[in-house]
């Protein structure tokens, strides 16, 4: 089995801030378009360590590295399990 094709490192390498957007979440949410923001292809969308090591190396060999506490990841939605407590306990969503 060979990995996916490794999509533009360019708006991961910009000196400009700039986001990535993955998941399956995509399928049902159209972000707005900006120029700060790349979707990527949908072969990357389902996280695997060897996509995360495959961008990563990509980026090391560009000498590009990020501060791990500075990295975090966000959600379209909340957890299934954390939905059903906060329906179950009355809480906002």
């Amino acid at each position: 089995m060979s990995p996916p094709p490794l999509v533009s490192l360019s708006p991961l390498t910009s000196p400009s801030p700039s986001i990535a957007l993955t998941g399956e979440g995509l399928a049902h949410f159209q972000p707005t378009p900006h120029p700060a923001v790349t979707v990527l292809p949908q072969n990357l969308w389902i996280p695997t360590s060897s996509i995360v090591h495959q961008l990563g190396y990509a980026l090391a060999q560009q000498n590009h590295f990020a501060d791990p506490a500075t990295l975090l990841p966000l959600y379209i939605r909340l957890p299934e399990a954390e939905e059903v407590y906060r329906k179950k306990h009355n809480l906002p969503l």
